[in-house]
């Protein structure tokens, strides 16, 4: 029994002419014995037709239906059994990727690591748990910390506050009662935020989330880190340039934060951007003409007014 895992990915189209791009997105659900699965294409050119869906379990594809396109875009939506998924009857937790077949357009294909059952326990343990580095380096030193501030957070979060205790404690460190002169002019330099004292970690996810508030958006185990443009030194350099995009300025302005997480892939970790938004045709129009490839809200599947991320992968 899946007592509750969520899992986003996001399509690759490989095209014939070698060219890839990310063109959507798929949403996988279980909870208890039933699955979900929502698979959202857009931004694939001009290709129309109905196409076949396939689940993945390692070499074997299991059909999960017809998409219809019509200029590059379509949704499929199924519910099923956990233990049955597709026609070949998957179990939901050897499923490792999804493909659609575009015939002479290429292909849409994402891939993962196959999961196993997880019980209510492990679900909430998992919400408070920070994945510990796998050694430290260094002294521990000073470092300007940004406040945590997750008023923004919706309505489902509010019940995680208790969770969230542990990952504070796990990244912080006390600031010394007593400062010398040098440093109380430094920290007038800054306002009134004082510097805090973390560690140096050999893992730069970890060191991170020694930096920067943990958040969980979607009201379920996944944490993300809360962050600002300004933040995006963290990013490989050309990903910095999104610093100037307009629609996630636009995002950050109006609700003061963006996010960035993290999800094992097929390959290794991926890492994807979050931009606050509200799901209506013409903002996801916007943000699909500035690159942003998908969106996600706790709400599955998500309706038009429904609150959440925009997301787009990059690299850190």
């Amino acid at each position: 029994m899946y007592f509750f895992d969520r899992k986003t990915m996001y399509f690759v189209w490989y095209r014939e002419d070698g060219q890839a791009k990310s063109v959507g997105s798929a949403q996988l659900t279980a909870v208890e014995n039933v699955c979900r699965i929502e698979v959202s294409v857009t931004n694939c050119g001009r290709v129309e037709g109905e196409f076949p869906c396939y689940l993945l379990s390692g070499p074997v594809e299991s059909l999960l239906g017809m998409i219809r396109l019509q200029k590059g875009k379509g949704t499929l939506s199924v519910r099923c059994d956990a233990d049955k998924v597709g026609h070949a009857q998957v179990p939901y937790g050897k499923l490792t990727g999804i493909h659609i077949d575009l015939k002479g357009d290429g292909y849409l294909e994402q891939k993962w690591l196959p999961t196993g059952p997880c019980t209510e326990a492990q679900t909430k343990r998992a919400v408070a748990e920070v994945d510990e580095p796998e050694r430290v380096i260094g002294d521990i030193m000073p470092y300007r910390r940004k406040e945590n501030d997750t008023e923004w957070n919706i309505e489902s979060q509010r019940g995680a506050n208790s969770e969230r205790e542990p990952e504070e404690k796990a990244c912080r460190v006390q600031i010394p009662e007593e400062r010398s002169s040098d440093q109380k002019a430094g920290e007038e330099k800054l306002g009134d935020r004082v510097p805090e004292l973390v560690q140096l970690y050999a893992d730069k996810w970890q060191q991170l989330c020694a930096i920067y508030p943990i958040v969980h958006p979607f009201g379920d185990a996944r944490g993300y880190l809360s962050i600002e443009p300004r933040d995006f030194v963290v990013l490989q350099e050309q990903y910095q340039i999104m610093v100037q995009n307009s629609f996630l300025l636009h995002g950050f302005y109006n609700y003061r934060h963006l996010l960035l997480g993290r999800r094992r892939g097929e390959r290794g970790m991926e890492y994807y951007l979050g931009v606050p938004g509200v799901l209506y045709e013409k903002e996801r129009a916007a943000a699909l003409f500035y690159g942003f490839e998908a969106f996600e809200s706790a709400a599955v599947p998500a309706k038009d007014g429904d609150f959440g991320y925009y997301m787009k992968r990059v690299k850190i």
